[in-house]
């Protein structure tokens, strides 16, 4: 098939021309490279040969035969559009994406037939790739491609630009905008109205009488899906603890301890869990009440903007303070200021972005520190001891190598035998926003988790990211399983006076 355009000039109404006596022949086989300056006319005149603009003169053809001439089908068939920039509404599958190509033989109603669905498996075993055919086409930001890729490239760096791209150019959710730039930089509004939210929970949250002990908002279901999620902290840690700034003991250890927004407002139990450890190890904590989100929600959203000004909230937290290490007992709060505050702190300035590194150099996930430095050891298990699975948080073995280390922490409870489930590093489906506007994909892919939870026979499962212990709740929750969500560092804690 030949394409031929011949003299085409286009302008938009009232504006001069954009394409002017454009004249091109790419013969069957051939590729063909539009390069330009933005504003040159590229999109405009790729618009033009799809058919989705009218009123230019000139001709473009297909083996001599005008496109204007041709039915919407009859140029779906013949023509195919890969756009530059792809946001999808919802998480479609390769396969599903593959068979978008196909909907010229579909009515307005009318359901692929296997016959399709065949015809689209076909496609992709010829470009090799069949066996992704049920993978998700949107991204977890899980990092299992970088952790795989055999050359190192740093995939997820790749991701979080493009992202931060795409929103410069389409624009941020207004809801997003307002949660990320307007809300989590302000750790006092964000506490007020979580402060303000938690009493009301009672009235439009409904406890589901589970072991994972969650509540439903079936009002809100048009909103939050159908969710099973923990009730909010009636009193978080930062309303607990104020700020906290103990002194060392006998020239003991320091550390900052960053809770995360789960740790201070929904998960505050796994926060004093960590607190009761590190008091049991005579290291002293510094904790204020004035740290913001770690940003990787915003983020993951493209969102660099806000990401940035929840940062600088916290880097002000920070402060002078003396410290030997920064601790989180959430793997991806972990990650993001151990990988992503050096690199986004540059944009605050050089002070800002020494002290990012500087705290990037000291920061351990919670596991790695009792392990490492304060050489906690496993012990045997005691006869009819409880048995405990444990699932691999992306962020905490794909982002920061931690595999081991987190096991270890659950071994020093004699009271618990690990063993493992299948998949165990596979993602359980939550990432982060992922959850929030795919619920039903993430629920399928949670699913498969919860699947493999149970088929161990384990009383427990842990993991070591609240983000994680929220998903296996809700999936659980969904089964009506008796297994509890603990976090590895509950489970050490278990054993302390």
């Amino acid at each position: 098939m030949t394409l031929t355009v011949s003299h085409l000039t286009f302008a938009y109404p009232k504006a001069p021309s954009v394409l002017e006596d454009v004249s091109f022949t790419v013969p069957a086989g051939d590729f063909l490279s539009v390069l330009g300056a933005n504003g040159a006319g590229k999109s405009t005149l790729f618009r033009c040969l799809l058919g989705g603009l009218e009123g230019y003169t000139g001709a473009i053809s297909l083996d001599g035969r005008d496109v204007r001439t041709f039915s919407r089908r009859e140029l779906a068939a013949r023509i195919a559009y890969i756009p530059q920039i792809h946001r999808p509404t919802f998480g479609y599958s390769v396969l599903d994406t593959a068979l978008m190509g196909l909907t010229r033989h579909l009515s307005p109603f009318q359901s692929p037939s296997k016959a399709l669905e065949q015809q689209a498996l076909t496609a992709l075993e010829q470009l090799g790739v069949a066996h992704l055919a049920q993978r998700n086409f949107a991204c977890l930001l899980c990092g299992s491609c970088e952790a795989n890729c055999p050359s190192g490239v740093k995939i997820m760096d790749i991701f979080m630009e493009a992202r931060e791209i795409v929103n410069t150019y389409l624009g941020l959710h207004p809801v997003k905008k307002m949660v990320f730039r307007a809300l989590l930089p302000y750790p006092g509004l964000f506490n007020f109205a979580m402060r303000v939210g938690a009493p009301m929970q009672r009235v439009i949250f409904r406890s589901n009488k589970d072991t994972q002990n969650t509540a439903c908002a079936p009002m809100l279901n048009f909103m939050l899906g159908d969710r099973h999620i923990r009730s909010l902290a009636l009193k978080p840690l930062h309303a607990i603890y104020g700020n906290l700034d103990e002194p060392r003991v006998m020239g003991g250890l320091k550390v900052a301890f960053f809770p995360g927004c789960m740790g201070d407002k929904l998960y505050v139990d796994v926060s004093e869990a960590c607190i009761k450890v590190l008091h049991h190890h005579n290291v002293a904590i510094y904790m204020p009440s004035s740290f913001a989100c770690c940003g990787i929600p915003a983020l993951s959203s493209g969102d660099a903007e806000g990401m940035v000004k929840q940062m600088a909230k916290s880097l002000a937290a920070f402060g002078e303070s003396s410290f030997d290490y920064v601790l989180t007992a959430c793997s991806s709060c972990t990650s993001t200021i151990k990988e992503l505050w050096p690199r986004y702190a540059a944009r605050l300035g050089s002070v800002e972005q020494h002290q990012a590194e500087a705290l990037a150099a000291i920061t351990m996930d919670i596991n790695e520190f009792l392990v490492k430095v304060l050489k906690v050891e496993a012990v045997e298990s005691l006869p009819g001891a409880k048995t405990v699975t444990y699932h691999d948080s992306c962020h905490l073995k794909k982002a920061l190598g931690l595999s081991e280390e987190p096991r270890t922490i659950i071994k020093t409870n004699p009271n618990y035998k690990l063993v493992e489930m299948k998949e165990a590093d596979r993602c359980c489906g939550c990432g982060g926003s992922f959850n929030l506007f795919h619920y039903d994909l993430s629920r399928v892919i949670g699913q498969r988790k919860r699947d493999n939870v149970v088929a161990t026979g384990a009383h427990v499962v842990a993991a070591g990211c609240p983000a994680c212990m929220m998903q296996l709740e809700d999936v659980l929750s969904h089964n009506n399983d008796p297994v509890q969500v603990k976090h590895t560092i509950q489970i050490y804690a278990e054993t302390l006076k």
